[in-house]
């Protein structure tokens, strides 16, 4: 992903949220495909998660061109046990595009805030390799705190002119 939130002269910079396989992972990505081109079907099942969906959802993504007309699933269980396991393959579902949304907006948010707030937090205190971090709790704060304004207001009657 390439997030430049300031572009060195106090303008906006584009974002975009690319995504490329790392050439360590190439010759994983190639085996996968060659397998997948012998399925039936695919099955995904990573974490149950933003991420795990984001995963599968990249999985699917990186075998669409092998796998024309073969479909997708997605299982998720919480505990692994026959019976769990079981019933997640009795019951698969689509990709949760919704899941995926969340967790890209998450992780361009963490770049563009933690990439602004990295440098001006090292260079105010001073330490090296000082970063911002995940800010999605610091996101989720200032979401919720507008929530609980726009639920005080009071709607009353309207007024005119007329009195």
């Amino acid at each position: 992903m390439t997030c430049r939130p300031i572009d060195g002269r106090g303008h906006r910079a584009r974002l975009s949220a690319a995504l490329h396989h790392p050439e360590s992972k190439k010759g994983v990505v190639r085996k996968l495909q060659d397998e997948a081109r012998q399925a039936s079907a695919i099955y995904l099942a990573t974490d149950p998660d933003r991420e795990g969906e984001a995963i599968a959802w990249h999985l699917a993504a990186a075998l669409e061109r092998q796998m024309r007309g073969v479909p997708f699933h997605r299982v998720e269980f919480h505990e692994i046990t026959q019976e769990a396991i079981g019933q997640a393959f009795a019951h698969p579902r689509q990709i949760a595009q919704d899941r995926v949304d969340a967790q890209q907006a998450r992780r361009i948010l963490d770049r563009v805030v933690g990439y602004t707030l990295s440098p001006l937090l090292r260079d105010k205190m001073g330490r090296k390799g000082l970063s911002a971090g995940r800010v999605q709790s610091v996101a989720l704060r200032l979401v919720c705190e507008r929530e609980r304004e726009i639920a005080c207001l009071c709607v009353g009657g309207v007024l005119d002119r007329r009195g």
